[in-house]
């Protein structure tokens, strides 16, 4: 795959890279035919889809916090209360279970 590619399935397969080419750091060429505005699918949407098929309660929160910290810098508080609002919700669900 293309560099954004390893970028947004790093959670899955990061280990396996390392394992098999001993780095982590993309370094292959780009495809003649690829351009970086043509995306098939957001970044934000896959990275949700692959947190929702694993159900990792925890790293669901560290990347919403991450997302959080994004929204507060570009001064998107609307976006930061839904994302403080989601963590707040796991966090909670997460303590009913235990």
């Amino acid at each position: 795959g293309c560099k954004d590619c390893f970028e947004v399935f790093n959670l899955l397969i990061n280990d396996n890279i390392k394992q098999i080419h001993g780095n982590d750091t993309h370094v292959g060429k780009t495809p003649k035919n690829y351009h970086k505005n043509d995306k098939i699918l957001p970044k934000s949407i896959v990275t949700d889809s692959i947190d929702n098929i694993f159900n990792n309660e925890d790293k669901k929160i560290e990347n919403l916090k991450h997302k959080l910290e994004d929204a507060i810098k570009k001064e998107d508080f609307a976006q930061a209360a839904i994302l403080r609002d989601k963590i707040k919700t796991i966090k909670e669900d997460k303590e009913d279970v235990v």
